[in-house]
């Protein structure tokens, strides 16, 4: 969490060259929020109007449900493309300032890494990096929408939202539990993968040397391990993704029956009419 804080607060010195797009965003997603909770109450109404065979009210129903939703559309088009410019401007700029400070290291710094290591440190960590926003901005605009959801179901009946709001709870809490192993599996990847990297920098540079010395096999031996332990670090790092992932879906299927269950009891007991 607090490695994820210092690159959150390391990005947004990088992001807010980007205002003007950023805060378009954030009016975009305000739209989607509106749009989310206005649905739920047109497809509860549509339902209604189809049960009670009212069948010119529910044309209209489905009318205005394809303009918003084709609204929804067009904003996700728009939010979707200044995040991605955001993004874009966002990680050329942090290349380039970490391109002038390897530049500014000394010739020690330098002759004790491997060049691998900086090659990972220019294409890699810059790109995950200016991920940290990516990842924000996608998670934030799916927690917006869920919270219009969640307003809709509140307007519609107290207890299904009580419900549904338990029920996320423990879903989240996988998934954060995921996200938190996935992230000491991927420290130990991102070492792995230096030196890996590294080591293929060497290859580069001694190929003649190695070629002259007939030493291609032992390099190659070496390389193989390398390799079997990075593929092995990475199956690793997905392993814990696949496992949780597993959890939460099976959560998230048990608590769409028993949402059904509870749905049939509020209407059986009039708390929910159809």
């Amino acid at each position: 969490m607090k490695e994820f804080k210092n690159n959150l607060k390391f990005t947004w010195n990088y992001v807010k060259y980007q205002k003007a797009n950023f805060i378009k965003y954030v009016l975009l997603n305000i739209c989607l929020v509106i749009i989310s909770v206005v649905v739920p109450i047109l497809s509860a109404n549509a339902i209604i109007y189809l049960t009670s065979s009212l069948f010119q009210q529910l044309a209209m129903v489905a009318l205005v449900i394809l303009m918003v939703e084709v609204s929804r559309n067009v904003i996700n088009y728009f939010s979707t493309k200044y995040v991605q410019i955001i993004y874009r401007e966002t990680f050329t700029l942090i290349q380039n300032d970490l391109g002038k400070e390897i530049l500014t290291l000394d010739n020690k710094s330098l002759n004790s890494h491997s060049s691998g290591v900086f090659i990972q440190r220019i294409t890699g960590d810059t790109s995950r990096i200016a991920d940290v926003f990516y990842t924000i901005t996608s998670n934030l605009a799916a927690i917006l929408t869920n919270i219009g959801i969640f307003v809709a179901i509140f307007i519609i009946n107290k207890y299904a939202f009580i419900y549904l709001f338990i029920s996320s709870l423990i879903i989240g809490y996988f998934q954060y539990m995921r996200s938190t192993k996935r992230n000491e599996k991927d420290k130990i990847f991102r070492k792995t993968n230096e030196k890996v990297s590294g080591f293929i920098g060497e290859i580069i540079r001694g190929a003649k040397d190695i070629k002259m010395l007939n030493a291609e096999k032992s390099f190659l031996n070496t390389y193989d391990g390398k390799l079997i332990d990075l593929n092995k670090e990475r199956y690793d790092m997905q392993d814990v993704s696949r496992k949780f992932l597993f959890v939460s879906g099976t959560c998230n299927d048990i608590s769409d029956f028993f949402l059904i269950l509870l749905l049939i009891f509020l209407i059986k007991s009039g708390n929910l009419a159809i």
